[in-house]
């Protein structure tokens, strides 16, 4: 069977589909960088406590920011969340962000007791970049996205800022993520979407 692809308005590839019989769509729904909604839900979800200077020393402390990007997305072999994180290269050019992936975190799926698993230190990496991402690895599984993107700066004090995020939801969440979808931008098959407010199927 052939397969198509889905590319977002941000350009990249989002989800691959299926290519389904004919009057049988499928669609999907984003947050965008510039969806003020996603940065205040990820702030809720825990993120917001690391915006402030920590007292943890560092063996190698920094002297300047360092950029790092925390890419979420779910291992389709394993059907469980994987975290890729990539570091801003020192060469990159003005104004371009070129990431380069230096590792990877794999977590198992989330429930409110399930703790995330322990990785060994890296040599150089503030014990933080771990934290950050075990926070990420539970927002990406309660709010039921299907990828999460966040750009992080790390200050030499220790604290962060985030520079942008944006994230795909599942479309199968819809009733479960009533308040997030009234944010969230859905694309494809218009006439599908306008069906659903009167409880309808559309069908070509």
């Amino acid at each position: 069977m052939r397969t198509a692809r889905a590319v977002s308005p941000m350009g990249r590839l989002l989800v691959p589909r299926r290519v389904l019989p004919r009057g049988i769509q499928r669609r999907f729904s984003v947050l965008s960088k510039d969806n003020p909604y996603l940065p205040r839900l990820l702030a809720s979800n825990g993120l917001d406590q690391f915006l402030s200077p920590t007292p943890i020393p560092h063996p190698n402390p920094a002297k300047h920011d360092t950029h790092y990007i925390f890419d979420f997305s779910i291992d389709r072999r394993e059907a469980t969340p994987v975290c890729r994180l990539g570091i801003k290269m020192v060469r990159s050019k003005p104004n371009k962000k070129h990431f380069q992936t230096v590792f990877s975190y794999r977590y198992p799926a989330y429930t409110p007791t399930t703790r995330p698993p322990r990785e060994k230190e890296r040599c150089g990496q503030h014990r933080h970049v771990k934290d950050v991402a075990d926070i990420l690895w539970k927002a990406f599984c309660v709010n039921d996205f299907l990828e999460l993107k966040v750009e992080g700066l790390l200050h030499p004090d220790g604290s962060w800022s985030f520079e942008g995020c944006e994230a795909v939801v599942d479309e199968n969440a819809r009733y479960r993520q009533e308040e997030l979808f009234k944010h969230a931008t859905r694309y494809q098959y218009p006439e599908e979407i306008e069906a659903e407010k009167s409880l309808l199927v559309y069908r070509r």
